[in-house]
Order: C-alpha cells, then sequence, then structure tokens
C-alpha cells in the first residue's frame, strides 16, 4: 500500500527499519530479551505461513465455490489464526516452558519483522515488474491523501501489536492454562484477518482514507485488546517472567 514516491519510499524503508530493526535490538540491549527467541519467532511466522497455505489450498479445494464471500472470509480467519497461534505457542511450550516476558514479547515482535522483510522484498519485486511494464495500473487518485504515504508504518504498528498481544495469549493459554485467553488470542486474529480477506475479496480501495482509517483503527483496536488482556494475566502470572 502506498505510492511509490520518492517520500513514500523512504517513509517505508525508515518505519521497516525501526520496527524491523531498531525495536528487536532495543528489546535485547534495554530488556534483555533473547536473541534466540526474536529469531524463533521469524521462523515460526514462517512455518506458520505455510500451514496456513496449506490449510487455506485444503480449504478451496473441499468447498469450492460453495461458501459465499463472508463465509469464506470468516473460515479464512480462523484458518490463518490457528494456523499462525498454534505454530507459535506449541513451539514455546514444548522448548520453552520457561520464559521472560521481555524473550515473549521478542518472539512476537521477530514474527513481526519477518513479515516486514516478507512485505519489502515483495514491494521490490512489484516495482521492478512495473518498470519493465510501464503501461502497468497505477494507484487511485486518492493515493495522494497526505497520510498515505505512511499506510506501510501505520499497517505494521497495527500488526506489529497483533502479533505481540496474540502470541503473549496463545503462549499463557497453554502455560498458565487459560483456555478462554487462547480463545481471545484465535478471535481477534481471526476478526482482522478474515477482516482483510473479505476486504479483498470486496475488492475495497486500500487506497481510500475512510477505508483505510476503519479498517486499521480496527486493527489497532484488537492488538490493544489482547495486549491489555496479557497485561492483566501477567499480573498475576506465576513463571519466570520477571
Amino acid at each position: 500500500m502506498g505510492a511509490d514516491t520518492a517520500r513514500d519510499q523512504v517513509a517505508t524503508v525508515t518505519g521497516a527499519a525501526v520496527l524491523g530493526l531498531l525495536l528487536p535490538v532495543t528489546l535485547v540491549a534495554l530488556f534483555h530479551a533473547s536473541v534466540t527467541l526474536l529469531a524463533y519467532g521469524a521462523a515460526m511466522w514462517t512455518l506458520g505461513q505455510a500451514v496456513k497455505i496449506v490449510a487455506h489450498l485444503a480449504a478451496a479445494a473441499a468447498l469450492g465455490r460453495k461458501v459465499p464471500p463472508a463465509g469464506w472470509a470468516a473460515l479464512s480467519g480462523v484458518l490463518s489464526a490457528v494456523s499462525e497461534l498454534a505454530c507459535a505457542a506449541v513451539f514455546l511450550i514444548l522448548f520453552f516452558p520457561s520464559i521472560s516476558a521481555g524473550s515473549l514479547i521478542g518472539f512476537g515482535v521477530g514474527a513481526s519483522s519477518m513479515e516486514i522483510v516478507y512485505l519489502l522484498a515483495a514491494r521490490v519485486r512489484r516495482l521492478a515488474l512495473r518498470r519493465r511494464t510501464p503501461n502497468s495500473t497505477r494507484a487511485p487518485a486518492t493515493i495522494r491523501s497526505p497520510w498515505i504515504p505512511y499506510a506501510f508504518v501505520i499497517e505494521r504498528l497495527t500488526a506489529l501489536l497483533m502479533h505481540v498481544g496474540s502470541r503473549c495469549l496463545a503462549y499463557v493459554s497453554l502455560s498458565e492454562h487459560l483456555p478462554w485467553a487462547g480463545v481471545w488470542a484465535v478471535t481477534s486474529f481471526a476478526l482482522v484477518d478474515g477482516l482483510a480477506m473479505y476486504g479483498r475479496v470486496r475488492r475495497w480501495n486500500w487506497y481510500d482514507p475512510h477505508t483505510c482509517r476503519r479498517f486499521y483503527g480496527f486493527v489497532l483496536a484488537a492488538g490493544v485488546s489482547d495486549l491489555a488482556v496479557f497485561a492483566a494475566i501477567a499480573q498475576g502470572w506465576s513463571g519466570s517472567w520477571r
């Protein structure tokens, strides 16, 4: 999302550097987050994407065109949530049953950083293809809204909150035997991914400021709710998170 002007590219690269590089370094340097857990967070995000692709392909093959757009969006959201969060939570419980809060947060940040790397690579590829095909479709005129050049930063910041909050809840759901926390994480994740899928199916104009404000406002609310619930649980956490 965002125009491929010099200003847009600077904003994108700067945001990616801050959220994808500076934030992990800060967690390690100031909050003693585990570098290993950051790396594993990135690896589990990659594994989650692979599982998600297989799950979506299987669902599409089984259901075909029988499911309406809203139903498919809801199913897609659930598959995405379960694929990513199950991989993360099961991995942590099996190999890191005792973990500090900083490292747990770092695990989620690692997942977010990996997604940023993937999205930047995809953007570079799109730019390369566009240069080869000068007559390719350009973004709508509404793209010149003043805040649109910073859409990538806004998108990644809200996604970061979701990555961290949902993974923290998924972990404590298993480690502290709180099934409702896992249900909360899966539900919030599924709602966000499901809404995004519904927007793609319905061909929403993502460059429309009104559409973006509503969507990213919803993602922000979901991410904040996950972190708030995790913070409340952490107050009485009996583990070694301190």
